[in-house]
């Protein structure tokens, strides 16, 4: 799928959910989107492989709540494999801190070198199971 294949496609999924995303932030996610899967093909990141069901399943769906929180929200991703819903939640809203927790280490790894390459910041990932959550924050 190239780019302009990339965007009809999310368009129109996005027009099914009231959403608009500028130009810049679609590079971003198409960008994502083929580096993930990539990685995919030597380590299990997502049992999704093909890129409209990608655009579907992964963000369309990811990107229901926009609008339910604001962009200086912070966001915990708990058990969140490829990133999901964290990473597309952290491109449409650029402010917004997420937090990515996972039990697979190799996982975070993949996400958090996408990210470095991206240069995007304020994304703290956490290697931990979910159930020691509550002991490593303190609460």
């Amino acid at each position: 799928m190239n780019f302009d294949n990339f965007c009809e496609v999310f368009d129109d999924n996005l027009e099914k959910i009231n959403i608009k995303i500028d130009i810049e932030k679609k590079e971003k996610f198409f960008y994502y989107m083929k580096q993930l899967l990539k990685w995919n093909e030597k380590i299990n990141l997502t049992s999704i492989k093909d890129e409209n069901e990608f655009i579907i399943k992964h963000y369309i769906d990811s990107l229901t709540i926009v609008g339910e929180i604001k962009e200086e929200d912070k966001v915990l991703d708990l058990g969140t494999g490829g990133g999901f819903p964290g990473i597309p939640l952290k491109l449409f809203y650029e402010k917004l801190n997420i937090f990515l927790l996972d039990s697979v280490k190799k996982k975070l790894d993949v996400i958090e070198n996408i990210i470095n390459e991206m240069q995007i910041s304020d994304i703290i990932f956490f290697h931990d199971r979910a159930e020691n959550l509550r002991t490593r924050l303190e609460i």
